[in-house]
């Protein structure tokens, strides 16, 4: 049975799934809301202005490793249904 490999790549899906919805956008969307509210001379503009810029690029990191494990996932189910079906025709 080849369910349970599978969910080795099913975990971290949910997790970044989890992290996304949970953490990243809601830190992105304050930052954002902070930034608009801030005076642009305040000094905490600048910090505002690089944890946004921090967060968004590690959601863009995060989108990246989603893909590839998409892609993994979809490589092996691939495969093993490929596999299955050719020892379904051998047998």
């Amino acid at each position: 049975n080849c369910n349970g490999k599978w969910a080795w790549f099913a975990i971290p899906l949910v997790i970044l799934a989890l992290v996304y919805n949970f953490y990243m956008t809601p830190m992105i969307t304050n930052t954002t809301f902070e930034i608009h509210a801030t005076n642009t001379q305040d000094p905490l503009y600048a910090v505002l202005q690089s944890r946004h810029a921090f967060y968004h690029n590690l959601y863009r990191k995060f989108d990246s490793a989603k893909i590839l494990f998409l892609m993994a996932f979809a490589g092996k189910v691939l495969f093993d249904r490929v596999k299955a079906k050719s020892q379904a025709v051998c047998a």
